[in-house]
């Protein structure tokens, strides 16, 4: 389904929301009915299945139902903007991550302005990443790779599952600019079928979540290079940043939380962010993240604000830099 088409349906149910009435509620009453959480990816994804987890421990908190809906489609922009243009009454939320900062730099006229249309309620997790390489590649650590990097002709072959303009590609592009090396970027929809060719050798180089590759370095199918997020790794703590060894800033961080129409009550965005805090930092839930790679966050609205616009500017700075351009 073509963009264009996929918008031209988008405004026909964003002209029906823009009717509806808006009725006002106390966060003392809130919530009086059932609260939707959308998804703008498939089912069966790590964020659909982690948000269906979270919806179900909300729901027992707030005592109404929470359901998630899936609304793919044109690369998340169909489920977003339904979320933008919802009522703001607290009753349609978004599961969101880090891709969505991405958005305002590689579309040109995206259907939502992601700082003026959507209240941040919390960011729920933090997913800190690596650099990893086949085992092919004789590299041990980044100065290794660099080396490695400036050897090969055309540069090292780097698998960037998500497709172009996706954390990953953009996380390669970044690196292998502040190195000084070229890279040949394969592009790949999903992280299957990026990971197949990594492991068998024809590809030599990915960034990816912790949580996502522990398999196969506990299997002992890549090999881990440095952290490429702004920490350290628990399940690696001698692993060193890519910024402690001489590239300060690099962050590739990967974060999912939740959004709400810009207008939403206050109170009824701070008692989701509170509710959203109990569960991500129940002792199980942390305990789980950790295992997982992952790490539990639960900030406030505003702490959440801060990070998605410095992930706008972190972004857009890498989209210039490579001018990465995705087809409308």
């Amino acid at each position: 389904m073509s963009f264009k088409f996929a918008a031209a349906c988008l405004g026909l149910a964003l002209s029906a929301l823009a009717g509806a009435s808006v009725a006002a509620e106390s966060a003392d009453s809130y919530p009086s009915k059932r609260i939707t959480i959308i998804v703008a990816q498939g089912a069966g994804g790590s964020t659909d299945v982690d948000t269906r987890k979270y919806a179900e421990q909300l729901s027992r908190i707030l005592g109404q139902p929470v359901v998630v809906e899936n609304k793919p489609g044109a690369g998340g922009l169909i489920g977003n903007a339904l979320v933008a243009h919802a009522a703001p009454d607290g009753y349609t939320l978004l599961s969101t991550s880090t891709s969505i900062t991405i958005t305002p730099s590689i579309r040109k006229n995206p259907p939502f302005n992601l700082i003026k249309d959507f209240a941040p309620i919390s960011q729920i997790t933090r997913s800190p990443t690596m650099l990893v390489v086949g085992n092919h590649v004789a590299a041990k650590n980044l100065t290794e790779y660099i080396a490695f990097a400036k050897s090969q002709p055309g540069g090292p072959k780097y698998a960037a599952a998500g497709g172009v303009g996706a954390y990953i590609h953009l996380s390669g592009e970044w690196l292998h600019d502040i190195i000084k090396a070229k890279a040949i970027i394969a592009q790949y929809p999903g992280a299957p079928a990026a990971m197949v060719d990594l492991t068998s050798g024809r590809l030599d180089s990915t960034i990816s979540s912790v949580n996502f590759l522990l398999p196969f370095i506990n299997g002992k199918k890549v090999k881990p290079i440095a952290a490429s997020s702004g920490e350290r790794l628990k399940q690696f703590p001698d692993l060193p940043t890519i910024a402690e060894q001489g590239f300060p800033g690099f962050d590739s961080t990967f974060w999912v939380g939740f959004l709400a129409p810009t207008g939403t009550p206050p109170a009824i965005v701070n008692k989701l962010s509170a509710a959203f805090a109990q569960i991500i930092r129940a002792p199980e839930s942390v305990k789980r993240l950790e295992e997982s790679g992952q790490v539990a966050v639960g900030s406030t609205p505003e702490e959440f604000r801060k990070v998605i616009e410095a992930d706008v500017v972190r972004w857009g700075n890498i989209v210039r830099s490579a001018k990465v351009v995705v087809e409308e």
